[in-house]
């Protein structure tokens, strides 16, 4: 049987995720309509994009919105993984093989985005050569590729703990 810990940082945590993943998911939606809104109904967007050449250019700006939602929901998924960590942390018994699978998910998911971000860079600067006027923003971040080492690392040690535990258990 677990033992439950009442700390206000874990329950304030959980919360936070909470509140976080319901942000996430909010911004996914209105970006997947966004990108509808762009790619069928381009009389809607500024003159300057929606006039301009080539006639592609709405698609890849959709596109371009349509990566961003993919990278906000490897994000929402990330939240979701370690809201599930702070929950068996919270009820006393965090050196479970699932969270060993939760951080290996994590650092995939870590690795992933930054894939996403070299995608996004480069439908963004196919964008921008498209049209000038439009100033997008995206780029690699290597604390997200060293974030996923760590979360491999820290995998095999919640993993090992876990062994390791089912092992004293089996000796008593």
């Amino acid at each position: 049987m677990s033992k439950i810990f009442d700390d206000p940082l874990l329950s304030g945590l959980r919360g936070i995720l909470a509140i976080l993943m319901g942000l996430l998911v909010f911004a996914m939606v209105v970006m997947a309509i966004a990108a509808g809104a762009i790619a069928f109904f381009p009389e809607h967007l500024e003159a300057h994009i929606a006039a301009a050449e080539p006639g592609w250019l709405r698609f890849a700006i959709a596109g371009l919105v349509l990566t961003a939602t993919g990278l906000v929901y490897m994000a929402y998924r990330f939240v979701q993984e370690l809201r599930r960590i702070v929950w068996t942390v919270h009820e006393g018994d965090p050196f479970v093989a699932q969270n060993a699978d939760r951080l290996r998910n994590m650092g995939w998911l870590a690795i992933a985005m930054q894939g996403g971000g070299i995608l996004l860079t480069i439908i963004a600067s196919i964008v921008q050569k498209a049209a000038p006027a439009m100033e997008v923003e995206s780029g690699i971040d290597l604390g997200g590729i060293v974030l996923g080492l760590v979360l491999f690392v820290l995998a095999r040690v919640f993993r090992r703990g876990s062994e390791m535990r089912e092992d004293l258990e089996g000796t008593v």
